[in-house]
């Protein structure tokens, strides 16, 4: 695996602060977040007097327990210092080291382990009084250990990887054969429900499979009349593809998406009611997840929201869920295979989403 590096070599005052990709869009906010006495090695350092200024006030404090070199010391500047992806907290000190190994952590902290987001970090760093002029000059080694960890207050703690990065996102449905670039409308009799086959006239003739990657059948019998909508957007590598079917009395029962985008170019405002549902794509604190490829990007892990009714459903890449008929058993799913922002293709760029997902509502 190819890891981004977090720290490197620099002369000057705020040289030895992490500068890692879009940390000023990271919470940083963290009055209590400050260090307990260790390095990024996993040491603890001899105690010193000097006096970091790391506050807005202007008012020095003390690392304790931190060598630094300096008698003043100025690691990070701005809003680096007490990010996620920062080996020093709030107030300028390093956070205490933790490890894969051993995770423990002071009291209300977590272990953050850099490797498992795609970045590595400066296994030490050194400071020094710069004679002629007078500064307190900071550097770190550039050797991009990917087994750096260390501890962040538990409020500044993203949801774990897995969640944020689901292993094997898969596609959300597959219709056989293919309609491709094909934007249309078909009326369709149900020709056998497993597979899901339809023979259709309109803007697709024919027999078609329809496989729609759900914890749920449909619940459509043989005979039974729908329609099938497929929407297509061709793009320079890959095809953004959606898919409803609608019963005999036009009620939507099943949606599918493997697309840059919820809705379709051109959607009806109803895309998505069945009958009064609102889906969208939200945040759910995950990091960006650095590619490790020389593009520079990364991807952030998203989540779908389903509101049906008074009922609020988010699910993540790899989970799904159903909810309850008025007479019992589950009347509908959600299946989530993927949900992001970002990508690590060189032609997509950091901000191009990503979902693949499907429901299937029985009752409509």
């Amino acid at each position: 695996m190819t890891y981004r590096i977090l720290l490197t070599l620099g002369i000057g005052l705020t040289t030895a602060c992490i500068a890692g990709k879009d940390v000023g869009d990271l919470d940083t906010e963290s009055a209590d977040d400050t260090g307990d006495g260790t390095n990024g090695t996993g040491g603890t350092e001899p105690t010193t007097t000097a006096s970091p200024t790391a506050t807005d006030t202007g008012e020095p404090s003390v690392c304790p327990g931190v060598e630094v070199g300096c008698d003043t010391f100025e690691p990070c500047q701005g809003e680096d210092c007490g990010a996620v992806l920062s080996q020093f907290d709030a107030d300028n000190c390093p956070r205490a080291a933790c490890s894969a190994a051993d995770p423990t952590c002071p009291e209300g902290r977590v272990c953050f382990l850099l490797s498992d987001w795609g970045y590595c970090g400066s296994s030490g760093w050194d400071c020094f009084e710069e004679e002629e002029e007078g500064q307190c000059v900071c550097g770190q080694t550039a050797d991009c250990d990917p087994s750096i960890a260390y501890c962040i207050p538990a409020e500044l703690a993203p949801p774990a990887v897995e969640r944020c990065l689901p292993p094997d996102p898969g596609d959300a449905f597959a219709i056989e054969p293919a309609l491709s670039e094909t934007t249309g409308t078909a009326a369709c009799t149900v020709a056998a429900v497993a597979p899901l086959q339809l023979d259709c006239t309109g803007d697709f003739v024919g027999l078609h499979t329809v496989t729609v990657n759900s914890n749920m059948p449909a619940g459509f019998t043989v005979g039974e009349t729908v329609t099938l909508e497929h929407y297509a957007r061709p793009q320079i590598e890959w095809l953004d593809e959606w898919l409803r079917i609608l019963d005999d009395e036009g009620r939507p029962r099943v949606f599918a998406v493997q697309a840059t985008d919820i809705l379709p170019p051109d959607a009806p405002a109803d895309f998505w009611t069945s009958p009064a549902w609102e889906v969208s794509l939200v945040d759910m604190g995950c990091i960006v997840a650095a590619c490790g490829n020389a593009g520079g990007n990364g991807v952030t892990g998203m989540a779908i929201s389903v509101t049906i009714g008074d009922g609020n459903h988010v699910y993540a890449g790899g989970e799904f869920g159903g909810w309850p008929g008025k007479f019992g058993g589950e009347m509908g799913d959600v299946t989530v295979h993927e949900a992001r922002q970002g990508s690590c293709g060189a032609t997509l760029g950091d901000q191009t989403s990503w979902v693949s997902f499907s429901i299937v509502d029985i009752l409509g």
